[in-house]
């Protein structure tokens, strides 16, 4: 076996795990150079579920040389106790046997005064390997992985584990100021998504302020097309975004506070939709793509309290490879006026056009829910992932949420709320046929009640998990959230209600081998989108006359109870 001109002994294997959602297996291999790992060589294998290589990533570099001397590289973020130290613990080292690994003591500020060490190899900017000594550093409020050279006592190389980013905000799942206040969160991004954070873009691009790899936050107060040189808020070297907020004031006052919010409501959207397949593959919205595939330069233009507008929001989604671009704008319909910003529905809303778009007809393709049923369901999605993330494991099937109340001055902007009582909401699949809902808006409200029937019908089934991150296929929420998702990749071009619906049943049966089936059948039945619903003289515009149909197939049993009609 050759890998990139290496041979079988060449490499050990570090890692491989299943992603059990998707069958897919990823093997991480580390190059060797005399039976010692090269610490920054290293390759990912991804195979299908039958076992065939679906694609590389590598840094390997089979004609490298060993220095001769070894060059060694002065940090310059080097902590001031391991600068003085580094001749001496060089010293200690060298001094060791040979074994691979080692402990050294007395070593100051580390846990317990020890220090592992293995003597490894670094690939240095001339494509030379260098022998080091390879140290992880235990402490207090920080976990150094450094590289010392074993013939200088130089840091090559000094990576801290512990990155201290906060930001003052309303956390994921505290929709606005009326259901809860802000909490300063520490480093909330999530490793596997944004491995190099949300200030960094792993490619020598880094930022103090709101920009990076996933999203590029700013004020854009005077409404103009031009984004790059706007007002943005700096967390200096620590990274501390922690800004006033007096909801007293108008939304001009707490700029910099918005603009955070914003930033972190954008790269919590991008960081959760990953684990559920909106990955770079699937047209993500990312600079840089970590080798992964698709097409990176594309993080999202988020403009905070943009004036172009008031009392509303918009996404604009071109394909993969060009930047998503989200405008937030001021409410005034109370005063002091409202910042949508600071309603995480309305940024997760708008965040949800991008991943419908980009998922739906695949990412080069951002022409498939323009106009009609699918342009409404392209509206409901974004309310329907908006309302879930508001649900908490206290919550049940007769929770009543609103979408826009806190920046439409505590009214709601839809017709009805969304519940799965059909007293507090009666759509049903042909109440699209009435006036007043020819709009994409009105549509998306009637397909987002349909998934609040779905969410809570596999919730009863499978309960409540409060870690969304996990993407769990065992608990009803994430599943419901994971069936969705996978239902926009599997569904055409220009979908209609039924073919999303079907999408959706499909998606179970590829994951769980059709399991839910009788319980998605019965939730869309509900709400009149059973086996036998039907729309005749439609055009791709809209228009056309629907036909509910509470029934279910044969072998779910009886079917739904239609619902009262409006003559009753």
């Amino acid at each position: 076996m050759e890998q990139g001109g290496l041979t079988e002994n060449g490499f050990i294997v570090k890692d491989s795990y299943r992603s059990e959602h998707n069958g897919v297996t990823h093997v991480y291999l580390r190059q060797l150079y005399n039976g010692a790992e090269v610490v920054n060589a290293d390759m990912n294998l991804n195979l299908d579920a039958d076992c065939n290589l679906i694609s590389v990533g590598s840094s390997f570099q089979p004609g490298a040389s060993l220095a001769q001397p070894p060059v060694a590289k002065s940090s310059t973020n080097l902590w001031s106790y391991l600068r003085n130290q580094a001749g001496a613990l060089s010293q200690q080292v060298n001094s060791l046997t040979e074994e691979p690994y080692s402990v050294l003591t007395n070593v100051p500020h580390a846990q317990d005064n020890k220090v592992p060490v293995r003597r490894h190899y670094i690939l240095n900017g001339q494509n030379e390997l260098e022998e080091v000594w390879d140290m992880e550093i235990e402490m207090e409020e920080n976990w150094l992985h450094a590289h010392v050279s074993t013939t200088t006592g130089k840091v090559v190389s000094l990576i801290d584990w512990v990155a201290d980013s906060q930001y003052n905000v309303y956390p994921l799942g505290v929709n606005d100021p009326l259901e809860g206040n802000r909490t300063l969160l520490t480093d909330p991004h999530d490793k596997k998504a944004s491995p190099f954070g949300w200030h960094d873009q792993g490619n020598g691009k880094k930022f103090t302020d709101t920009r990076g790899n996933n999203v590029y936050a700013q004020e854009n107060l005077d409404g103009m097309y031009e984004w790059m040189n706007k007002g943005r808020p700096d967390g200096g070297e620590t990274l501390k975004f922690d800004f006033p907020l007096d909801l007293m004031s108008q939304p001009g006052d707490y700029l910099d506070a918005a603009v955070t919010n914003l930033f972190y409501i954008n790269n919590m959207v991008h960081d959760l939709f990953y684990q559920y397949g909106f990955t770079e593959k699937a047209g993500n919205f990312q600079e840089n793509n970590f080798e992964r595939g698709g097409k990176g330069n594309d993080a999202v233009i988020a403009n905070a309290q943009d004036g172009s507008g008031y009392n509303n929001a918009n996404f604009a989604t071109p394909p993969d490879g060009r930047h998503g671009k989200m405008r937030m704008y001021v409410w005034n319909g109370i005063d002091p006026n409202r910042d949508g910003d600071l309603e995480s529905g309305i940024v997760i809303h708008e965040y949800a056009h991008g991943i419908s778009t980009r998922l739906t007809g695949g990412p080069a393709n951002s022409g498939c829910l323009g106009w009609g049923e699918a342009g409404g369901m392209g509206e409901g999605w974004g309310d329907f992932f908006a309302t879930i993330l508001r649900t908490r494991p206290a919550h049940n099937n007769t929770m009543v949420f609103f979408m826009g109340e806190y920046a439409n001055a505590g009214e709601g902007i839809r017709r009805y709320p969304y519940s799965t009582s059909l007293d507090v909401n009666p759509s049903t699949y042909k109440i699209m046929d009435k006036p007043g809902y020819w709009g994409v808006h009105a549509k998306g409200e009637v397909w987002a009640v349909i998934l609040y029937e779905v969410f809570w019908a596999l919730v009863d089934k499978h309960g409540y998990t409060e870690d969304w991150f996990s993407a769990s296929p065992h608990h009803g929420n994430t599943l419901a959230l994971q069936l969705v998702v996978d239902g926009l990749a599997l569904q055409p071009c220009r979908p209609s209600f039924m073919d999303a619906r079907d999408a959706i049943i499909q998606a179970d049966t590829v994951l769980t081998g059709g399991q839910n089936k009788c319980i998605l059948w019965k939730a869309f039945a509900k709400r009149g989108l059973g086996v036998d619903a039907n729309i005749r003289g439609d055009t791709p515009w809209g228009g056309g006359v629907r036909a509910d149909s509470f029934k279910t197939p044969s072998d779910c049993g009886d079917d739904v109870p239609s619902p009262p009609s409006d003559d009753e």
